[in-house]
């Protein structure tokens, strides 16, 4: 999604149950459900493999008290997971402020979730486009991994979406002052993928 960029990716459709887990993060999961404790599993072994790719040795990724996974020191990251599908994203701090990613199943939203959610602008952003995308589901999805980017930064304000464009960029509100958001999304059969990073305006396209 991010080509060529300094975003490492990587993924896995269903879930392995021979993986071993940190004491640390064994310890959040005492009272889950075997479901649960395979998609952490394979989540976490998605996250160590893009770590891996940058050099950083396997260990711990724990959860902090906001849910969100504690990457290494000098990275930022995001993790994501649906029904079959687990993915984790990862680059260094020093090229990225905050990166967020979300994946849905490429299905159409329940019902009353896109009126609780989207403004009647969010929902014009997707018109003209092609009727063969479920929209409101990309949209609930790019609203999610900016969502997990914003809480990177610390910022409580809420996401709007501008324009989404047939060719995978997502417009949305600015990110804050001296800070540049780049949002995709991509449709592969049977599910939604989006992702986000913020660097500094100053810093040259990736």
């Amino acid at each position: 999604m991010f080509e060529g960029s300094a975003t490492v990716v990587a993924e896995a459709h269903g879930d392995r149950t021979d993986l071993e887990l940190f004491e640390q993060e064994e310890r959040t999961l005492a009272n889950a459900s075997p479901a649960r404790l395979a998609e952490f599993r394979t989540a976490r072994s998605c996250a160590r493999e893009a770590l891996r790719a940058l050099g950083i040795p396997a260990g711990s990724i724990p959860v902090g008290a906001d849910r969100a996974p504690m990457w290494p020191a000098g990275i930022v990251g995001s993790i994501t997971h649906c029904s079959g599908y687990r993915a984790a994203a990862v680059a260094r701090s020093g090229q990225l402020l905050a990166l967020g990613v979300d994946a849905e199943p490429h299905a159409p939203l329940p019902h009353g979730v896109a009126e609780a959610m989207f403004t009647a602008e969010e929902v014009a952003a997707t018109s003209g486009l092609r009727d063969d995308v479920h929209w409101g589901r990309v949209l609930f999805s790019a609203k999610e991994a900016v969502f997990k980017l914003r809480a990177q930064l610390g910022s409580q304000v809420p996401v709007v979406i501008r324009r989404v464009h047939p060719d995978g960029r997502i417009d949305t509100d600015p990110a804050g002052t001296g800070v540049s958001f780049d949002v995709r999304w991509a449709v592969d059969r049977r599910l939604v993928v989006t992702a986000a990073r913020a660097r500094p305006r100053s810093s040259p396209p990736l």
